[in-house]
């Protein structure tokens, strides 16, 4: 018997999704049967709850953007996976997409990607997201080496400290901007070189500003302001996120004296402009890079599906350092 979360009107909370049944399908020739481990709960998810997402499946639709699963049944024409493997989907989008808080799955095998070993499950449920993210932005915007700074805001969050995880093998330098002095020592033990506290103005206390290469902005308003002030010239602001829900404002003069350069960059978006073969081969170059070890992103609270109210509320809780999960008991 299979269960899934399935939203059927957007909402600013999860009052709006159901714990359903589901119906029995058959496992055809090409196709394989996953069982949920677990999936986390990210932005993207609450912000396809409210509606305010790049992704908007038609509704009711179950959710969920990222798992990790066990084959547990695959169809005649199986090769590429077996059962018992740990699998990953890194090709959902928009135009493909499945929802994967669902206690199981039926997939395309040509969808799943096999974890590698070393990735714990938790870890591993994370991995069609963040990591990738992170690896994207710092290979794909400026052209960085050796000793090289970036600076990023919402330095602690998944996606923060996989650039810092990164960066680090990468041999390169980071500036993070946090806002709880609590959390300084967990960044500099996964590598950060320097850790500070957002406050007005902060681009005065970077020691490094005018040198920096790539600025990585998750917030936007004045913390992306400050940030950009650091850049060296010809840098350039990658914009992935807007956690402050303001825009940017930046003076003219960055522009005119500096030829600092602003963009984006949405995974989503890129998986749906990327060749298959071109996302394997992103993935395969990111495994090479973090040789054997993952960054080890912190696991707050756990959850079945049947409790994703109590999930919400423990998303945020304002004492949160981690990710929430659902798991399948």
């Amino acid at each position: 018997m299979s269960f899934s979360l399935s939203l059927h009107q957007y909402s600013d909370t999860f009052d709006t999704l159901s714990y359903d049944k589901k119906t029995s399908q058959i496992v055809e020739k090409n196709m394989v049967r996953v069982k949920l481990i677990c999936a986390p709960i990210n932005p993207a998810d609450i912000n396809m709850v409210e509606g305010k997402y790049l992704v908007k499946p038609d509704l009711p639709a179950i959710l969920g953007n990222e798992a990790v699963g066990e084959v547990i049944e695959i169809g005649a024409d199986v090769t590429l996976v077996k059962v018992g493997d740990r699998v990953f989907h890194p090709f959902q989008h928009a135009k493909n997409w499945i929802g994967f808080w669902q206690t199981s799955w039926i997939i395309s095998e040509e969808d799943c990607m096999k974890v590698p070993s070393f990735f714990t499950s938790e870890q591993a449920a994370m991995l069609s997201i963040n990591p990738i993210t992170a690896y994207i932005m710092l290979n794909s915007f400026s052209e960085l080496k050796k000793d090289d700074w970036i600076i990023q805001n919402c330095a602690s969050s998944a996606v923060g400290q996989w650039i810092i995880f990164l960066a680090k093998r990468m041999g390169l330098k980071t500036v993070n901007i946090i806002r709880k002095e609590s959390q300084k020592s967990f960044l500099y033990s996964i590598g950060a070189d320097i850790v500070l506290i957002e406050q007005d103005r902060f681009s005065s206390l970077v020691e490094q500003k005018g040198q920096i290469k790539l600025a990585l902005n998750a917030v936007g308003g004045s913390s992306a302001k400050e940030c950009a002030k650091t850049l060296t010239d010809y840098g350039t602001m990658v914009t992935y996120g807007a956690m402050a829900k303001e825009p940017i404002t930046l003076g003219n003069s960055l522009f005119i004296f500096r030829n600092i350069t602003l963009t984006g960059f949405n995974r989503t978006k890129w998986v749906m402009e990327q060749s298959r073969s071109d996302i394997i081969n992103a993935y395969h170059d990111f495994f090479k890079l973090i040789n054997l070890e993952s960054c080890q992103i912190p696991i707050y609270k756990s959850f079945s599906l049947a409790q994703f109210k109590d999930a919400y509320k423990a998303y945020f809780d304002s004492n949160k350092f981690g990710k929430v999960l659902f798991i399948n008991e």
